[in-house]
């Protein structure tokens, strides 16, 4: 995409046609071994030395990888026509430009691996001027020259894991072609640059994992082709007429990823009230991450409500002792991740939501008992005459470190003659990690097309009533070992609590 060799007639956004590049190049066997993320998207894979080999071959005048072995001063003699370099095993030293003096000035892409250059050389910066692609991430940057800024065909820039980097240059906001800013785990990160939205052409903006970047500028607010916005921190900023605010996310309508971690005290702002929701105009957002630091109050997550076409959720940190009823009229949701609902003694009725193929719910401390209202009915429901699904499309699901839970409930009065409610008819996978109290199973699970079956630290399956329920699981793992009679799961010795092991890590 930096390098604009993504072309489309028709208005087709770039990452869509670089998808259908790569996918085609899939079907024609360039790439195998492939990893999968949580949504089932690729994000890496490898390619066949053969392939490699030929692709070397065909590109040998305008790609090079240089092994520098003994700093950035190895003067390895390069082709004029080279416009993709590649650094790799660099020690620590400067990042200078006595390497590739020959070809620098119309390189387009510079990149470095597993090399740790701890100085860029501002002599360099002011070389590069038709440099479209900058990859130096995993090095040791402390910081980066203002010279930087003099890189105007720059598209993509990438400084993850330079964790001793502070902060940017004022010169970085002068990229006005800047579409990618990756600052992944850049730890001691404190601030960005107040004109960052002079780039008004920057679409991807990566800050997760900057711990100690606790608010972005205000100008962030009037980047409107932004797609995807990572670990944005709110509410950490000193001066709030210079730090970005959640209101400021009304703007953004372009925004298909949004990851938003409330690291201060947040209210919503007077006036705000009476608005609609920053997000609920937002038809295009795909994903969504709340992450509360100590305040997530049910207030602030009213105001966050989404757009109904929203396929991934994750809420952590959520102070509330009920769900926000938003969650229930998401249609299109996917994928949903609940984890650290401190006050949350019911779990919402998630049985409902029509396209849920994934649910994790974690550290739900205070919850003991799961039962009908989880799936989504009430009693009296159980004995209507309409066919019910519950958790239609559920294929995964899991439980961990809930320390309270004791029992897991179905519908008892299910009987088989009159079985009108189906629950989880696609579910092949179960998780249920750290669960120390539960004691029981519900009833519904020898009716589910389980596959897999992961029980670890709970004591459910050391009662032998329990194994019917779960006998017509081909896989099943308990404590880590892998189950095949019936009397395995009764026999098992008790395992230690390891409950008061991860409280004690957590409080360290």
């Amino acid at each position: 995409m930096s390098q604009d060799y993504l072309y489309s007639k028709e208005k087709i956004e770039k990452k869509i046609i670089g998808q259908r590049c790569f996918d085609n190049l899939v079907m024609r066997s360039f790439f195998q071994d492939f990893e999968e993320d949580y949504q089932g998207n690729i994000w890496s894979c490898k390619m066949h030395d053969i392939v490699h080999d030929f692709l070397q071959f065909l590109t040998q005048n305008e790609c090079f990888t240089m092994e520098v072995k003994g700093g950035s001063d190895t003067k390895e003699p390069l082709g004029d026509k080279i416009r993709h370099l590649t650094l790799v095993l660099a020690p620590e030293g400067p990042l200078s430009c006595v390497s590739f003096s020959s070809c620098k000035s119309e390189m387009r892409t510079l990149a470095t691996f597993d090399s740790k250059f701890n100085v860029v050389d501002s002599t360099l910066m002011s070389q590069l001027k038709h440099l479209r692609t900058l990859n130096l991430s995993d090095n040791s940057i402390e910081v980066l020259p203002e010279e930087i800024g003099e890189l105007v065909h720059l598209r993509f820039i990438d400084l993850s894991k330079n964790r001793g980097l502070k902060k940017l240059p004022n010169g970085v906001c002068n990229l006005y072609n800047l579409q990618t800013l990756r600052l992944h785990e850049c730890w001691k990160l404190e601030s960005l640059p107040q004109s960052m939205g002079k780039l008004i052409n920057l679409k991807h903006l990566y800050v997760e994992g900057c711990g100690q970047l606790k608010y972005l500028p205000k100008g962030i607010g009037r980047l409107t082709n932004l797609r995807r916005l990572d670990g944005c921190p709110v509410g950490g900023g000193k001066d709030d007429d210079e730090a970005f605010k959640l209101g400021d996310l009304r703007n953004l309508d372009q925004l298909r990823v949004l990851s938003i971690e409330i690291v201060g005290d947040v209210k919503v702002a007077a006036g705000e009230h009476e608005k609609a929701s920053p997000l609920g105009n937002k038809q295009q957002l795909s994903e969504l991450s709340i992450e509360f630091e100590k305040c997530g109050t049910p207030e602030i997550l009213n105001f966050l409500r989404p757009h109904p076409n929203l396929e991934y959720l994750r809420i952590k940190g959520y102070n509330g002792s009920t769900a926000p009823n938003w969650i229930m009229s998401l249609n299109n949701l996917r994928v949903l991740d609940l984890a650290w609902w401190k006050e949350c003694e019911v779990l919402p009725p998630l049985g409902i939501l029509p396209s849920l193929e994934r649910l994790s719910i974690w550290r739900m401390k205070r919850v003991k008992k799961v039962g009908v209202e989880f799936l989504g009915i009430e009693k009296e429901t159980s004995s209507a005459s309409s066919c019910i699904t519950l958790f239609p499309k559920l294929k995964e699901l899991t439980f961990a470190v809930m320390w309270a839970w004791e029992e897991w409930k179905g519908v008892e009065e299910w009987k088989e003659e009159d079985s009108h409610i189906t629950i989880m008819p696609c579910l092949s996978s179960l998780q249920i990690i750290s669960c120390s109290q539960l004691k029981t199973l519900p009833d519904f699970l020898p009716k589910t097309p389980l596959q897999t079956l992961d029980i670890d630290g709970s004591s459910c399956l050391k009662r032998g009533k329990e194994w019917p329920k779960i006998s017509h699981i081909p896989n099943i793992t308990i404590d880590g070992k892998r189950i095949v009679e019936a009397e395995d799961a009764v026999e098992l010795p008790e395992r230690p609590s390891t409950s008061g092991i991860v409280e004690a890590e957590e409080a360290v």
